[in-house]
């Protein structure tokens, strides 16, 4: 919240003058805005079972003119294991308004199918 006071001061002819006082506050209620990134979907092979991924920040505005920061968690940049992970980003501008979202890591693990034959030989 930001609080002015203004005074104004004025001449009505010799030694009259009028003074006047206001004060009005501004206060600052609206959430950034921004969007996460798409759902991603990342095969994890036999070299990378735990790929590293990485993604850009959320481009973030706010009606202040300021840039809020923006915090991600688990971060860009992060090993993931196999298997479906949410990802939560916060964004906060420095009149403490959030606005929070999130999205999708999935990683597939690749798998090797191997084919046995096995024969089993009776022996007479």
């Amino acid at each position: 919240m930001f609080k002015y006071k203004h005074l104004f001061l004025q001449s009505h002819g010799t030694n009259t003058f009028v003074v006047i006082c206001f004060t009005f506050s501004l206060s600052d209620n609206e959430k950034p805005s921004f969007e996460c990134p798409a759902n991603q979907e990342i095969v994890a092979n036999y070299t990378s079972p735990l790929p590293l991924v990485t993604w850009p920040d959320p481009e973030v505005t706010d009606n202040s003119g300021d840039t809020p920061e923006v915090i991600c968690y688990p971060p860009s940049g992060s090993n993931f294991t196999i298997g479906e992970t949410s990802v939560s980003c916060s964004a906060e501008d420095k009149h403490g308004n959030v606005r929070q979202c999130s999205f999708s890591i999935h990683i597939l693990g690749r798998y090797f199918v191997i084919d046995v034959d096995l024969k089993l030989k009776k022996k007479l």
